[in-house]
């Protein structure tokens, strides 16, 4: 196991999710996981489960104190989905927010 699948497993990614970047510094004890969402990947409406089309990405910032002991920062595109039954556009529910409620939400500066 690679060191991307291992963080991708612990994270709970799965298609259409990607790690694309994985940078450690040893010595501040830090890593920082860059974090995308395949083309052509597919995802469901967050409301109702209804097929959804991308109307806009986000870029998010997420930190974990103690990841591996590491502080680790996940830098993700976020996709924002349009529902096709008509619940309107939404942020879709993140895996490592299901999975790991440790991780932060930075706010954006």
């Amino acid at each position: 196991m690679t060191e991307t699948s291992l963080i991708a497993a612990t994270l709970g990614l799965a298609h259409p999710w990607k790690i694309t970047s994985v940078t450690f510094y040893d010595e501040e004890k830090r890593i920082e996981i860059t974090v995308d969402f395949s083309i052509g990947g597919s995802f469901s409406c967050p409301r109702c489960g209804a097929t959804a089309r991308l109307c806009e990405t986000a870029t998010e910032v997420w930190h974990h104190s103690n990841f591996f002991n590491y502080s680790a920062y996940l830098t993700v595109r976020v996709p924002h989905l349009e529902c096709t039954n008509g619940c309107g556009c939404g942020k879709i529910e993140l895996p490592w927010t299901r999975r790991n409620p440790r991780f932060t939400l930075l706010p954006q500066s």
